[in-house]
């Protein structure tokens, strides 16, 4: 996977590893679809970003897709394939000349071709789909319901979303082939919360400290980004 990606999204330096978290990622990382979802500001992104960067070390290939305000099937699609294309240009070859047919090119044949490439794949692949909430487009919805029902082995899929995404998610879950973090799961625990503000101040907090922290932002990491960002005094 060539590294320069110029779609991810940029991690903080100074960003907080998510241990308990990753640990319980890589003991699923088996697992079909892996859902993050939670409030704006719960740290969603930074977690997908740090599982991607382990499941690298795994040796799975990883693509990413941002989902942009507007988007629709089309620059889904558009942007699914060109992230594949980073990874190996032969996986989304047959896909993306179906795509390109236009309105001759039913999408169920398209995510076929896609699925079927998959299945030739030997390694691990990783599929990130961020900010899934901003997708509208029942037609790109029906593309990743298919894609999750009919994932080959070596595939996994990654939806980061604000809410929960209108996707039948049961039959995954009763397999034991879904890891869901929640809003819970998401919050900061209290050494997470001490770790973040020894990052960002010479001396380490007092216990007290970093859980009144804790207590006034729940948790949240945009909690905490705000207060790290009031002037000290």
């Amino acid at each position: 996977m060539n590294e320069t990606n110029p779609t991810l999204p940029r991690l903080e330096p100074r960003r907080i590893e998510r241990k308990h978290l990753l640990a319980r990622l890589s003991e699923a990382r088996s697992k079909t679809c892996l859902l993050i979802h939670g409030p704006a500001g719960s740290g969603k992104t930074s977690l997908a970003l740090q599982w991607r960067a382990q499941a690298l070390t795994f040796g799975h290939d990883a693509a990413w897709v941002t989902v942009q305000p507007g988007d629709d099937g089309y620059a889904l699609m558009a942007a699914l394939f060109d992230s594949l294309d980073r990874v190996d240009r032969d996986i989304a070859r047959e896909a993306r000349l179906l795509f390109n047919r236009g309105g001759e090119a039913r999408a169920d044949a398209i995510v076929i071709a896609l699925l079927r490439a998959f299945l030739a794949r030997g390694r691990p692949l990783l599929v990130v789909i961020d900010d899934w909430q901003n997708m509208g487009d029942m037609r790109a919805a029906a593309a990743l319901q298919t894609l999750l029902d009919f994932a080959p082995p070596a595939l996994r899929l990654v939806i980061v979303s604000r809410s929960m995404p209108q996707l039948q998610l049961a039959r995954l879950r009763d397999q034991g082939l879904l890891e869901e973090i929640g809003p819970a799961e998401l919050r900061f625990t209290l050494e997470e919360v001490q770790q973040f503000v020894q990052a960002r101040q010479p001396r380490a907090p007092s216990p007290a400290v970093a859980r009144q922290l804790l207590e006034v932002t729940d948790g949240w990491a945009a909690g905490l980004q705000l207060l790290a960002l009031q002037p000290r005094t």
